[in-house]
C-alpha cells in the first residue's frame, strides 16, 4: 500500500441516526479494501470570550472546561431554559434580549437571586462586559413564585421549556412537634422545616411526564440548619443540626440534585458545611461566583443556587445539540462525563456507576459532556 495521492479514494460516511463511532471504525478497518478509517477530528479553538469577569478568571467556567465545550457548541439561540425563582431583571445589560417569555420579567424578591441565577445559565457572552455564561446562545423563560404559586410556576415552565432550573428549597412554618428532641430549640424564635409539598410534587411529576430535565439546588448551610431556622440566629450548633437533610425539590426521584464545590488552596472539592446526601447527583462550582445583580451591576455570591444553574446550562447545551435525547439520556451523558474529584477520606465513590453522597456521580464537565453527546 502507498499513501493515497489525492482524495478520490477518501470517503466520508454520514448516518441518519447516532451510531457508536468506535465500533464503525473497527468494522471498517477489518476490511481488506480499507487502508484506514477514523472518526472525524474535532478542531479545538479554545473559545475565549471577551467578557470582563471571564478575562479576570471565572473559575466556575474554567474548571468545567467551558472554553473547550464552546468549540463544540455554544447552544441553539432558539432553545430556552426555564428559571423558576423570584423574578429577573430582564433589562440588565448582560440579559438584554435573553428573556423571551415566562411571567417573571421584573424582580420582586428581596435579593439578587433570580437575576443572578439567570445570568449563570445564559448571560450575554462575548459582549465585552460583565460575566460569561456556559449557556452562551441559550435563551431564558422566567417564572416568579411571587406572581404565582411554586407549583404553578413549575407547571407553566414545563409547557415551554425542555430544561428547568430550581435553585430553591421548599419549607413550611414549624408546627408543634417539629421541634421535639432539639435541645437548642428554645434558642430560636421562628422555625421552618423542609417540606415535601404535595402540590409541588405533582408539578414535578407533570414536568417529568413532559420529559423535562429538572435540576435543583441541594441546599446550603450546615446540614439540617434548614430544619431549625431563625431570622436572626443561624450559628447555634447541636447534634440534631449536624446531619444531612432531604431538600425538596432536589430529593424527588425525577430531579437532578446539585451540590456545590469550592476551591481550597487552589484545589476544587465539595464545599464542607453545605448539604449532602444520597439524593445528590452531581456537584458543580458554586463558591465565590460573580453573578448579575438586580441593581444592574455584579456581585460575588456562593451556594448551591449558583451550582444548579451551571448544570442547567449544560443540560441546555446538550439538548440543543441533540434535541432527540430524552431526559434519561441527558442524565446518562452527565453521568458518563462527570469527573470524580475530591476523594478525601469519607468521600470515596462506590457502586456502579460510581457515586458518593457529596458530589453524586462527580463534578460535571461541560467539554466531556458535549463530546460524549457528539460521539
Amino acid at each position: 500500500w502507498s499513501r493515497v495521492p489525492d482524495f478520490s479514494q477518501l470517503y466520508e460516511i454520514h448516518f441518519s441516526v447516532p451510531v457508536p463511532v468506535d465500533s464503525v471504525v473497527r468494522t471498517l478497518v477489518a476490511l481488506k479494501v480499507v487502508k484506514y478509517a477514523c472518526q472525524p477530528a474535532i478542531i479545538m479553538l479554545y473559545a475565549s470570550p471577551n467578557d470582563y469577569y471571564f478575562q479576570q478568571g471565572q473559575w466556575n467556567l474554567t474548571n468545567v472546561q467551558a472554553s473547550y465545550a464552546w468549540d463544540l457548541s455554544k447552544g441553539d439561540a432558539t432553545f430556552s431554559v426555564g428559571i423558576v425563582d423570584n423574578g429577573v431583571l430582564g433589562s440588565h445589560e448582560d440579559l438584554s434580549g435573553k428573556v423571551i417569555g415566562g411571567d417573571g420579567q421584573s424582580e420582586t424578591g428581596l435579593n439578587d437571586h433570580g437575576t443572578g441565577v439567570s445570568g449563570i445559565v445564559a448571560a450575554n457572552t462575548n459582549n465585552s462586559v460583565g460575566v460569561a455564561s456556559l449557556g452562551w446562545n441559550l435563551k431564558l423563560r422566567t417564572y416568579s413564585y411571587y406572581n404565582l404559586s411554586m407549583a404553578a410556576c413549575i407547571h407553566n415552565a414545563a409547557d415551554s421549556n425542555a430544561v428547568i432550573n430550581m435553585s430553591f428549597g421548599v419549607t413550611r412554618p414549624a408546627i408543634p412537634g417539629d421541634m421535639e428532641g432539639y435541645t437548642c430549640a428554645t434558642e430560636y424564635t421562628y422555625a421552618v422545616v423542609t417540606y415535601d409539598d404535595p402540590s409541588i410534587a405533582d408539578a414535578i411529576t407533570y414536568a417529568a411526564g413532559l420529559d423535562c430535565v429538572l435540576i435543583a439546588a441541594a441546599g446550603n448551610l450546615t446540614p439540617n440548619y434548614d430544619e431549625i431556622y431563625t431570622t436572626h440566629k443561624l450559628d447555634v450548633g447541636c447534634d440534631p443540626c449536624s446531619v444531612p437533610f432531604d431538600s425538596y425539590p432536589a430529593s424527588y426521584a425525577n430531579v437532578i440534585g446539585v451540590s456545590a464545590t469550592g476551591l481550597v488552596s487552589g484545589t476544587e472539592q465539595f464545599h464542607d458545611g453545605y448539604n449532602y446526601g444520597g439524593f445528590v447527583d452531581f456537584g458543580a462550582p458554586g463558591i465565590n461566583i460573580e453573578v448579575l445583580s438586580r441593581g444592574g451591576g455584579y456581585v460575588t455570591e456562593g451556594g448551591t443556587s449558583c451550582s444548579a444553574p451551571l448544570v442547567s446550562a449544560l443540560a441546555g447545551l446538550i439538548r440543543s445539540l441533540n434535541p432527540q435525547l430524552t431526559a434519561a439520556q441527558v442524565l446518562n451523558v452527565l453521568i458518563n462525563s462527570a469527573e470524580r474529584i475530591d476523594t478525601r477520606s469519607g468521600h470515596e465513590y462506590s457502586g456502579n456507576p460510581l457515586k458518593n453522597g457529596f458530589l453524586g456521580y462527580g463534578r460535571v464537565n461541560a467539554y466531556l459532556a458535549l463530546k460524549y453527546t457528539i460521539e
